[in-house]
């Protein structure tokens, strides 16, 4: 979505450009999915014992900057953060889990895309995160926070992009990347809150996807713009 300057200092011009992010498809977005028992087991001992649950889904790999959001456990209490999903860092997130003696960071291996929906909704709060990368000024629509803000849970980002979906839709908190203490602040930030503005942060996510990022949207919305560009043409 920020690539417009960019592509205009190239000689692009400015009406050339068209925008159409990642989104979801409602048809996949089902709740009856059933958990496995490992994660089910684990999130309903963590409720009972009153913990504020953190949440990510998805790959583990560099990119994802997971070990900043493991090392972020050193300033939190009656805080659990919970890692689901595979990847070429996974081992070594569970090595430096272990080696700080962290018991309040558990790892389960990953669900089908049915169980997604009712995964995410046994959180309090849901992590997504990327390195500092120059790439990313250009702006980005991770699959991730799309996934996030349906199941109405607000989402501590620690990105650095073009773009910040998180204030524009004001559906969680945003704080600084590769910061352990910043995603720390900002996951103290949201558990300070009461359940309603928690909520609220939530509902303000769900809205967003249904109105902008919703695929059926979205292909009407090229479909638009390709007719109107295509007539323009056949008008010349």
């Amino acid at each position: 979505p920020a690539a417009k300057s960019y592509m205009m200092s190239r000689g692009m011009k400015e009406e050339k450009f068209i925008n159409v992010p990642n989104g979801i498809a409602l048809e996949e977005w089902n709740e009856n999915g059933i958990l496995p028992e490992e994660h089910a087991s684990l999130l309903k001992r963590l409720r009972k014992e009153d913990q504020f649950i953190v949440g990510y889904a998805g790959s583990h790999g560099i990119a994802n900057s997971l070990n900043s959001l493991i090392a972020a456990c050193h300033f939190l209490s009656n805080v659990s953060v919970v890692f689901i999903g595979d990847g070429p860092e996974k081992k070594d997130l569970i090595r430096q889990a272990r080696e700080n003696k962290f018991n309040n960071v558990y790892f389960l291996h990953p669900v089908s895309k049915n169980n997604i929906p009712v995964l995410l909704k046994q959180f309090d709060a849901l992590y997504v995160g990327f390195q500092k990368q120059s790439l990313l000024r250009f702006g980005m629509s991770p699959n991730k926070m799309f996934d996030y803000m349906m199941a109405e849970k607000p989402i501590i980002q620690a990105i650095h992009a073009g773009n910040n979906m998180v204030r524009e839709y004001d559906c969680g908190i945003d704080v600084d990347p590769e910061n352990p203490e910043a995603i720390a602040h900002g996951i103290n930030q949201l558990k300070k809150m009461s359940s309603e503005q928690r909520a609220m942060l939530g509902r303000n996510g769900k809205a967003a996807v249904l109105a902008f990022h919703n695929y059926r949207v979205l292909a009407q919305q090229f479909s638009s713009k390709y007719l109107e560009v295509k007539n323009s043409k056949t008008a010349k």
